[in-house]
C-alpha cells in the first residue's frame, strides 16, 4: 500500500472545516442525529460569525481604530497601465469597491454546509448511535470522492490515509440546538482537540499531550519518521468565541492546564502558568465600548540561539572585510505575567487601564547565567498601575495613578559576545540604568508633534551610563536637544567626501527639558 502525505492532508482539511470551533461536551445531554448535527454546527456557525462582524463595526466610528476597521472591509483596487510618447510607463488604478461583508459570510456558509453535507456529516459514516451521542467514522471513500476520476492513484493512496487513520467524530448535544465534538484518531482514540459549536458560543479546545500521541500514532500508520516532537509536551488551551447578545460579542483565551513545551537534547524549557481565563475582550455595539481583562500567568522560557555574525574592518578601506564567526548562547527570559482591564470609548476617543501590571516580580532576561537586563514598574505600588489614555486634535494625554516608576536595567556587557552587533551609539546598553519617574498630584503627560509636555505633577528621566538627569516639571517639555555636531568638514586625503557625523551616543543625549512651543 502507498501512502500519500498531500493525499492525507488534504483528506483531514475537510474534517477540520467541518469542526473548526472547540470544547469537550459532557457524556449525556439532548437526542441527536445526523440532520440535527449537521444543521446545527451550520446555523450556529453562521449566527456567532454575523455577530462578530456586527459587534465590531462601530469601532469604524472611532480615530483610533477606524484604519484597522476600513482595511478589513476595503477591497481590492484594479490597475492597468499604457506607454507615452516619451516611452514612460503610466498607471492608473481604479477605486477598490468595499468587500458585502453579509455576501462574503453568505458564500462562505454556503460552502461549509455543501461540505458537511456531502463528506462529514453523511449517513453512511455514521458508526454508532446511542441516542445522546453519535459517532461518525470518516471513510476515505467518501472523503477522497473527489479524486476518483481525476487521480486513481491519488484517490487509491487517500482513501488508505484515511481509513487507517481511524478518524472519529464523537457527537453530542448538551443542549437543544447545541453540538459538542471530540475528534478521536485511532483505535486508541487520541484526543487532539474537541469543540464546541453552541447557539451563544464557538470554542476550540486543545490537548498537547493529545496531539503528541495522535502524531506519534499517525506517523506510525504512515511508515514516515516520528515527527519532532518535544520529550515534554503537555498542557490544555481553550480559545472561545461568544455571543450572549446581537450586540456583544467576546473572544476568551484561556490556560486550562499549564503548559510544559521542554526537550533535554535542544536545550529549551518553556512554561506557562495556568490562567481561566488569560485574556477577555468583549465588544459592545450598543453601548460602542471595547472591554479587555488580561490576567496571564507567569511565563519563562530557556532557550539555545546563535548570535548573527558580524563583519569587522580590522585595517584601511582596501582590506577586505572579515566574517566573524556565529557563537551559541542560552537565553533565559523571565516574565511574572501580564495583567490589567482596559475600557475604550468610541465618541469619547478615551481608553482607561486599570491594574496595569508585568507580574509579582521583576522581568529579567539572563544570557549565558548573567542576568543581562531587568524591568521593574512600580514596585513599591503593587507592581501596578492605572492610566488613562485620550486624543484630541492630534494630541495624546496620559495620566496615571498613583504614580510610573519604571526601571530599566541593562548589562549587555556581561554577555558581549551574545551582542557584537552592537555599533558605538548602542554602548551604553552594556551597563546602563534608565529610570522614569511621573508623580505628584494626579501626574499627567501631552504628546505631539512638538514633543512631551508635563501637564501636572513632575517627570524624571535619568541614566546612570552617562551621568544625565532630565527633570520636568508642569507646563515644561521634553524636547530634542540642540546638536552641537557640526555637519560640514573638510574631505581626508584620498576620499571624495565625508563621513556622516555622529549624534550623541545616548539615546538621553538628544533630549533637553525647556519650555513648550
Amino acid at each position: 500500500m502507498r501512502i500519500n502525505t498531500d493525499s492525507m492532508i488534504k483528506a483531514l482539511g475537510l474534517t477540520l472545516v467541518a469542526t473548526a470551533l472547540a470544547a469537550c461536551g459532557p457524556e449525556s445531554g439532548e437526542p441527536v442525529d445526523n440532520a440535527t448535527a449537521r444543521d446545527a454546527i451550520t446555523a450556529n456557525t453562521e449566527l456567532i460569525s454575523s455577530r462578530m462582524l456586527t459587534s465590531y463595526l462601530f469601532l469604524a466610528e472611532s480615530e483610533m481604530f477606524s484604519e484597522v476597521v476600513d482595511g478589513a472591509t476595503a477591497g481590492e483596487s484594479e490597475c492597468w497601465g499604457s506607454t507615452d510618447t516619451n516611452g514612460e510607463f503610466i498607471e492608473e488604478c481604479s477605486e477598490p469597491e468595499p468587500v458585502d461583508i453579509d455576501a462574503e459570510l453568505e458564500a462562505g456558509t454556503d460552502a461549509l454546509q455543501a461540505a458537511l453535507e456531502g463528506y462529514v456529516f453523511t449517513e453512511s459514516n455514521v458508526e454508532t448511535s446511542s441516542g445522546d451521542e453519535l459517532v461518525y467514522l470518516l471513510r476515505g471513500s467518501t472523503l477522497c470522492a473527489d479524486l476518483q476520476e481525476s487521480d486513481a492513484a491519488e484517490y487509491s493512496d487517500c482513501v488508505s490515509s484515511v481509513d487507517d487513520l481511524q478518524i472519529r467524530l464523537a457527537v453530542t448535544s448538551p443542549a437543544a440546538g447545541d453540538v459538542s465534538i471530540d475528534l478521536l484518531v485511532g483505535p486508541d482514540r487520541h484526543n487532539p482537540v474537541s469543540f464546541d459549536v453552541w447557539q451563544d458560543r464557538l470554542a476550540l479546545e486543545a490537548d498537547l499531550g493529545g496531539i503528541k500521541s495522535t502524531a506519534i500514532y499517525a506517523a506510525g500508520v504512515m511508515g514516515e519518521e516520528l515527527p519532532d516532537i518535544p520529550e515534554t509536551f503537555e498542557g490544555r488551551g481553550r480559545l472561545e468565541l461568544r455571543s450572549a447578545s446581537a450586540d456583544t460579542f467576546t473572544v476568551e483565551a484561556s490556560v486550562l492546564g499549564a503548559i510544559a513545551i521542554a526537550n533535554a537534547t535542544e536545550g529549551y524549557d518553556v512554561r506557562v502558568a495556568k490562567a481561566s481565563p488569560a485574556a477577555t475582550f468583549t465588544a459592545d455595539a450598543a453601548a460602542k465600548t471595547l472591554t479587555a481583562d488580561i490576567q496571564w500567568g507567569a511565563i519563562d522560557a530557556l532557550f539555545p540561539a546563535e548570535n548573527s555574525p558580524s563583519e569587522s574592518e580590522p585595517g584601511g578601506p582596501d582590506i577586505e572585510l572579515e566574517e566573524e564567526e556565529a557563537t551559541s548562547h542560552v537565553y533565559d527570559l523571565h516574565l511574572g505575567g501580564v495583567t490589567g482591564k482596559a475600557l475604550f470609548s468610541v465618541g469619547q476617543e478615551l481608553l482607561e487601564l486599570e491594574g496595569v501590571g508585568l507580574g509579582a516580580d521583576t522581568t529579567t532576561l539572563d544570557v549565558d547565567g548573567e542576568r543581562v537586563f531587568g524591568l521593574d514598574l512600580n514596585p513599591a505600588d503593587g507592581r501596578a498601575l492605572d492610566l488613562t489614555i485620550s486624543e484630541r486634535d492630534d494630541v495624546v494625554t496620559l495620566t496615571v495613578s498613583p504614580k510610573l516608576d519604571l526601571s530599566l536595567m541593562f548589562a549587555l556587557g556581561k554577555a558581549r559576545a551574545a551582542f557584537s552587533d552592537l555599533d558605538d551609539s548602542q554602548d551604553w546598553m552594556l551597563d546602563d540604568t534608565i529610570a522614569i519617574l511621573l508623580s505628584g498630584a494626579t501626574p499627567a503627560l501631552e504628546l505631539s508633534e512638538s514633543g512631551v509636555k508635563v501637564v501636572s505633577g513632575d517627570l524624571q528621566i535619568s541614566s546612570t551610563a552617562a551621568s544625565i538627569t532630565h527633570d520636568a516639571s508642569a507646563d515644561q517639555c521634553l524636547i530634542e536637544a540642540e546638536s552641537d555636531v557640526s555637519t560640514s568638514c573638510e574631505p581626508a586625503p584620498g576620499e571624495d567626501g565625508c563621513a556622516e557625523p555622529q549624534g550623541p551616543g545616548h539615546p538621553l543625549a538628544s533630549l533637553a527639558v525647556g519650555a513648550c512651543e
